[in-house]
Order: C-alpha cells, then structure tokens, then sequence
C-alpha cells in the first residue's frame, strides 16, 4: 500500500504496470493539479482544469492503456 497517493505512481513502475517516465509525469502532473486545487479550493478555475488536462492527454492515454493492458494480461 502506498503511504502517500503519489506513491502509487511509483509502485506501479516498480512493478512494471507502467513505465517510470510515465510514472514521474503521473506525478508531476498530479501534484501541481493537487496543489492548485487545494490552494485555491474556492477559486478553482474550470478553464485551468480543462487546460492542465489537455497538455497532458497524451500521457493520460498511455496510462489508460498501460493500466488495461495489465488488466487484460493478468485476467488472461
């Protein structure tokens, strides 16, 4: 179990779910979003949210898939 949520990033690539340059993107992306959203919870704005996803659609997708294909190799 990770200790904190961000470690879940790394353990997935230490169990090679995903690779760990998706894994270090993971979690810059999600500590930067965590960090403004908490900061400024009353203020979220929803433009930013949709941009911070767009810039990074690509690596969203590449985890997606990563985490269906060990799906479907560990359910094979």
């Amino acid at each position: 179990m990770p200790k904190e949520s961000l470690d879940s990033f790394s353990i997935l690539a230490d169990r090679c779910v995903i690779d760990s340059l998706l894994a270090k993107n993971r979690r810059g992306m999600a500590v930067g979003l965590r960090n403004t959203m908490v900061d400024q919870y009353q203020s979220v704005n929803p433009g930013m949210v949709v941009a911070v996803i767009e810039q990074h659609i690509d690596d969203l997708i590449t985890f997606t898939k990563a985490i269906m294909n060990f799906r479907k190799l560990s359910n094979g």
